[in-house]
């Protein structure tokens, strides 16, 4: 069908974005299937009109929030031994 992408690692296919978004695009009866096959089924994602968006990264926690967190954790151990 060429859809399959070519290489696998340990029986799990590469993710191949590009093709999953063409095939439903075209939104025919055989692209349906085989989304269904590799068990993706067929939604519109409003984040793929913006070029610019990567729709992977948008959940991944920037540098200031790690930064927060681990500054928060070393004062409360600190605060937690001084109360001690």
């Amino acid at each position: 069908m060429g859809h399959e992408p070519s290489s696998r690692v340990g029986g799990v296919r590469d993710r191949d974005p590009k093709s999953y978004q063409q095939a439903l695009e075209r939104g025919n009866s055989e692209d349906a299937e085989y989304l269904a096959s590799i068990g993706l089924r067929v939604e519109n994602n409003p984040f793929w009109r913006f070029l610019l968006c990567n729709v992977y990264r948008l959940w991944q926690p920037d540098a200031l929030h790690l930064l927060h967190l681990g500054i928060l954790k070393i004062m409360m151990d600190w605060l937690v031994g001084y109360l001690r």
